[in-house]
């Protein structure tokens, strides 16, 4: 679409639209320039526009539909960009847009085939293939994961998302020692990132080196203080090393900031059992089951403390 786009500020292009409404380069350059600035209405509305001059610009359909997705109108963006791909089956950008909508509605299989057309389509597509990877990962097929988060790291061997993920699903497939060198290098590349720091903690605190696991969780709370999950892991470290009343602090500050966090409520509850505060420990196990009626280890510690 460059070659339709006009030099100018918004008021020069409105006022060009005033004097020929049907200009198509100057629809599209004011949508581009909402769309450039965060303004994702007035853009959808530009290119509306622009689609009723001319129906069949694909990149408008395209680019309509991306914004849809912005704006979370994901049947909209659905609509919009399988019209781009009507238009233009060979467009790997529109099948790959195609799949990140599927993805959010958590249609797997639809996010699947789609990454893999735009992979076809654009076999240098690292984009695409690293969403391929998550959509696998989401769906717990971490082979197919493994797969195609390590051929991101061949087009980019810096790619530090692609890192974290490629630890990640190294970790669900019980390799350790792999997923360890992943994450770390993750880190390495990248020390501002939040997720390589809360799976690495998870996994030394899986292998017992508790005081370690610490240090991550507490740099992923540095990084992302209101993370009530992060606080609820430092926690659970501080119990396993019998420092219960840190645990306990940590505990609460996860429930303050996310007060359905069913697994904190279970934590402060099996901590205060520890302190011999069994009526608040009930209050806990209740809250957590208020929450997850499912949640059968709370369930089996109320009832043996109604039992006593």
């Amino acid at each position: 679409m460059k070659n339709l786009i006009i030099d100018g500020s918004e008021e020069f292009l409105k006022n060009l639209i005033r004097l020929k409404p049907n200009h198509l380069n100057a629809h599209v350059s004011l949508a581009l320039i909402y769309a450039n600035t965060g303004d994702n209405q007035n853009a959808i509305e530009c290119f509306k526009k622009v689609i009723r001059i001319k129906p069949d610009l694909v990149d408008a359909h395209c680019d309509l539909g991306r914004l849809y997705g912005k704006t979370g109108e994901h049947q909209k963006a659905i609509t919009s960009l399988k019209e781009a791909i009507r238009l233009q089956p060979n467009y790997a950008d529109a099948h790959y847009g195609l799949g990140i909508m599927y993805e959010e509605l958590n249609d797997y299989p639809g996010a699947i085939a789609s990454y893999k057309e735009a992979i076809r389509l654009q076999p240098d597509q690292s984009g695409a293939r690293y969403s391929l990877g998550r959509a696998y990962a989401e769906t717990e097929q971490y082979p197919k994961a493994i797969e195609y988060f390590k051929e991101v790291l061949r087009i980019q061997p810096d790619d530090a998302e692609a890192h974290c993920a490629l630890g990640y699903s190294y970790w669900r497939t019980g390799d350790k020692e792999q997923a360890e060198t992943c994450l770390k290098e993750s880190i390495r590349l990248k020390p501002g990132m939040f997720e390589p720091y809360m799976s690495l903690g998870t996994l030394y605190g899986e292998n017992g080196r508790y005081p370690e696991a610490m240090e991550c969780f507490k740099k992923a709370i540095h990084l992302k203080p209101a993370d009530a999950i992060a606080h609820n892991n430092l926690g659970f470290m501080h119990w396993k090393t019998g420092d219960n009343q840190k645990a306990m602090e940590c505990y609460e500050e996860a429930i303050y900031i996310d007060p359905e966090l069913a697994i904190a409520h279970y934590n402060l509850g099996v901590s205060c059992e520890q302190t011999g505060d069994k009526d608040k420990a009930i209050g806990c196990y209740k809250e957590a089951l208020r929450i997850d009626p499912n949640y059968e280890d709370a369930r089996a510690r109320l009832d043996a403390l109604n039992r006593k």
